[in-house]
């Protein structure tokens, strides 16, 4: 009986809406975290390095790319990066600069793309998503966990 019930919740957790819907969210950043701790793994590997760091450079402008492409906030690691590497480690600051214009070459049609749609339609810019959460929807929250509200 234990089995038939455990499967039959894990079951009702799969087909609900609300649930898979942010199991999905999760999963972005999940990846974000993944290739932000691999760039910075791969940073750190390009500061205390003494010799040659050219591989490890076009690794790190590779999860970079991915990175960028991945969610927004990987611009910000990017960036932090670089002022990092012009602050306290001049000499490779060039190679890394030169990863950054590659990735930046890369996002820019991407970029463009999205700015001649906002143009185009700006009722797509919404940033309701990221508004702070009131009681309503904490109500919400858990009404859904039962199924949808509709």
């Amino acid at each position: 009986m234990r089995a038939a019930a455990i499967n039959l919740t894990l079951g009702l957790i799969a087909f609900n809406s609300f649930l898979v819907n942010y199991a999905q969210e999760l999963r972005m950043y999940s990846l974000l975290m993944t290739l932000t701790i691999t760039s910075l793994w791969l940073f750190v590997r390009v500061i205390n390095h003494n010799g040659s760091v050219t591989p490890t450079q076009l690794a790190l402008t590779g999860v970079n790319l991915l990175l960028v492409f991945t969610h927004y906030y990987g611009w910000l690691i990017v960036a932090l990066e670089l002022v990092f590497i012009v602050l306290c480690n001049r000499e490779r600051a060039r190679g890394l600069a030169i990863g950054v214009a590659a990735i930046l070459c890369a996002f820019s049609p991407w970029a463009l793309g999205v700015a001649r749609e906002a143009k185009e339609k700006p009722e797509r810019l919404n940033f309701v998503w990221n508004a702070p959460p009131g009681v309503s929807d904490f109500v919400g929250y858990y009404a859904n966990l039962n199924g949808a509200l509709s």
